[in-house]
């Protein structure tokens, strides 16, 4: 370790109005490096440049800032994820600042997240009110600035339904459009929008949709105006691979970040793929914000929606108020990886009932939750798939399975009986094809009179499933006609449980209905990269100019469409 010039920021244990500043001081730049950090609260001091910075704002309510997160880098390149929540964001948030470097000393190590990990690590840090930040003043030259681990353009389409981490990916400019308003499904209010392809050296390309401010920050210009003479060549980090209308692309909110041509091989091998054969970058003018934003949803009683005429009103949205009476017995389905659809057992593997789609693969378990609600007007059915039901659930689908028995529906289910929601709902894709009114449920725009504690307080326990949940229920809904009778592990494929024999009206779900975008330890060791769809190990860039080939992103709100933000 080398010595140079800090800056001290001490924050007083129980004072958070106070800030203390000394300049000067020559200090160690760190005792540990990220690779021997121990699970625990740790009192040694490690040397790390802050090389993302982010805020993550609640999906539903972007003025409510949940937590801000870091990706940090030691002298060697070692890699970890650090969040601060509150109520010590409004005491270190303004105090740090992307690019910089910084000695930290008196925070918490624990184990990662399960999804959504911004970078290859089992831990991550958390700041604590004792938290101590020397800002370094004389950087050393060598000191990594950023950290990838790319998915080549051609092997996308592996990562899609893959949440673990977030999908690092580079590509040449193509094409660029303005910024635009965009109203997605379910949303009241609409959200900004911006277009980028990228391709390969082969010719591969695929869409990159920035969402809320990260669509403003991006230069967009200024890329096309150098593009018309040069190949511009840009590393995104920190998006999610979805797929909207059966078309691929890479969604980035407020975790991604972006790389203007930086030094690094593979520029260099794009640039010179690119130069003998140089296209001009792209603009795509803005289509009309009457074609872009469709209409709001309307506020209706349930008396009113559940005898409207499902051919003229399909795609048509409402918000309805409505208090859960009834839960059907069956919660989830073996789901198609690709499209979402039901997959059905296919000799030692599964097969997609979409026949569009037919992909042959192992499963994902995922939340299907028929309900029976209704105001004082009328009662009707309602269904959520995926991330609807999961964020009033406030559970992981594949973890209530895993310790729920069979014939049981878990307590985090039942738990929603007489629980009021504001939720925006349109006709389910089954409705015409069976003949049962049924609406899907596309945003839960708010809960109404209940004060929920934190899901890390929460128990996970079990009610069985009996006649009070599902035989009163006017529809039910089956996922597959095969069904076991005791629970197998969670590493092999499931079949949905149920205790009651219903009504069955549906058995499989398609297209129409799928949501598209569709304590102390030994020393951890840092995880080898050996992700699903990662063609290339984990690089690190050394700056030969700070402010020359690297576009910062910082700042700004999470923004963006619903589907990106499921931390």
């Amino acid at each position: 370790m080398c010595n140079t010039y800090t800056s001290l920021i001490y924050f007083p244990a129980a004072v958070f109005s106070n800030v203390y500043a000394i300049f000067g001081s020559t200090l160690q730049m760190g005792d540990v490096l990220i690779l021997s950090l121990q699970c625990g609260n740790l009192s040694v001091t490690i040397c790390v440049r802050v090389s993302r910075f982010w805020d993550f704002s609640d999906p539903q309510d972007a003025a409510r800032l949940l937590h801000c997160d870091m990706v940090l880098l030691d002298e060697e390149g070692n890699s970890i994820h650090a969040t601060i929540y509150p109520p010590f964001i409004e005491k270190f948030r303004p105090l740090i600042k992307e690019g910089s470097v910084y000695n930290m000393t008196y925070f918490r190590v624990r184990a990662s997240n399960n999804l959504y990990k911004p970078v290859p690590n089992d831990i991550m840090i958390t700041f604590t009110n004792w938290t101590k930040l020397e800002q370094v003043i004389e950087i050393p030259p060598a000191f990594p600035t950023l950290t990838y681990s790319l998915t080549h353009i051609e092997q996308i389409h592996s990562r899609i339904d893959h949440k673990d981490y977030y999908t690092d990916a580079i590509g040449i400019v193509n094409s660029v459009s303005d910024v635009s308003p965009h109203r997605s499904k379910g949303q009241q209010a609409s959200s900004l929008k911006r277009n980028i392809s990228i391709c390969s050296a082969r010719g591969a390309s695929v869409n990159v949709v920035l969402w809320g401010a990260q669509a403003t920050l991006f230069p967009g210009e200024r890329i096309y105006e150098d593009g018309q003479n040069s190949p511009q060549i840009v590393l995104f980090v920190g998006t999610l691979v979805k797929k909207y209308a059966d078309v691929l692309c890479l969604t980035g909110s407020s975790p991604c970040k972006w790389y203007i041509n930086p030094s690094i091989p593979e520029v260099e091998t794009l640039t010179s793929s690119a130069r003998g054969d140089h296209k001009p970058v792209k603009w795509n003018a803005t289509v009309t914000s009457s074609q872009l934003i469709s209409p709001v949803a309307e506020e209706q009683k349930v008396s009113y929606i559940k005898y409207l005429h499902p051919f003229e009103n399909k795609g048509k949205e409402f918000l309805v108020t409505v208090t859960i009476r009834k839960i059907d017995s069956k919660w989830w389905y073996n789901s198609c990886r690709k499209c979402a659809c039901t997959a059905v057992t296919h000799g030692d593997s599964y097969k997609c009932t979409n026949h569009d789609c037919a992909n042959i693969v192992m499963p994902v378990q995922r939340y299907k939750i028929l309900v029976t609600a209704g105001d004082e007007t009328a009662d009707t059915d309602f269904i959520l798939f995926g991330h609807m039901a999961q964020r009033i659930v406030k559970r992981p689908c594949d973890m209530l399975i895993a310790n729920t028995p069979s014939g049981f529906i878990p307590d985090a289910i039942t738990k929603l009986l007489e629980r009021t929601f504001i939720w925006n709902v349109s006709f389910s894709g089954h409705t015409i094809n069976s003949g049962n009114v049924c609406f899907q449920v596309n945003a839960t725009v708010k809960e109404l009179g209940n004060q929920n504690v934190d899901i890390s307080t929460s128990t996970i326990g079990t009610h069985q499933s009996s006649l009070m949940f599902s035989q009163g229920a006017s529809s039910s809904m089956e996922d597959t006609p095969h069904k076991t009778d005791t629970l197998p592990s969670p590493l092999t494929p499931l079949t949905p449980q149920g205790s009651v024999a219903t009504t069955k009206y549906l058995e499989t779900v398609d297209a129409g209905d799928a949501e598209r975008v569709t304590t102390q330890s030994s020393t951890t060791r840092k995880r080898s990269c050996s992700l699903p769809g990662k063609s290339i190990a984990k690089k690190l860039f050394i700056a030969d100019d700070e402010e020359g080939s690297i576009s910062q992103s910082s700042g700004g709100g999470v923004g963006g469409s619903s589907d990106d933000k499921d931390n």
